[in-house]
C-alpha cells in the first residue's frame, strides 16, 4: 500500500515536471520575460528596503541612488576584476 501511494506519488511528480518542461519551451519568450520582470522587480524592492523609505522609488529604478558604504569593498572588487577582463583583451 505504501509502496503503491510512493509510486503514484513519484509519477505524479515526473508529469508534473515533464509538463512544465513543455510549457516552457513552448513558450520561451514569455518565460524569459517573466523571469527578468520578477528578477528586476525583486531587486528593485531589496534596494529600497535597504536604501530606506526616504528615498523615492523611482529614484531607486532610474539608478539615481548612489551605492551603500557597506558595499564599497565588493563594487571595488567587481571594478577591479571588470578592469582586469578589459585588459586581456
Amino acid at each position: 500500500m505504501v509502496r503503491r501511494a510512493a509510486k503514484q506519488g513519484s509519477d505524479a511528480a515526473e508529469e508534473f515536471l515533464n509538463d512544465t518542461t513543455q510549457r516552457l519551451q513552448r513558450h520561451l519568450v514569455v518565460t524569459v520575460a517573466t523571469t527578468f520582470a520578477v528578477g528586476f522587480t525583486a531587486g528593485a524592492l531589496i534596494g529600497w528596503m535597504m536604501n530606506g523609505k526616504n528615498m523615492k522609488f523611482r529614484n531607486i529604478l532610474s539608478g539615481k541612488v548612489s551605492t551603500p558604504k557597506s558595499a564599497d569593498a565588493f563594487m571595488k572588487a567587481v571594478s577591479d576584476a571588470s578592469h582586469k577582463r578589459t585588459l586581456r583583451k
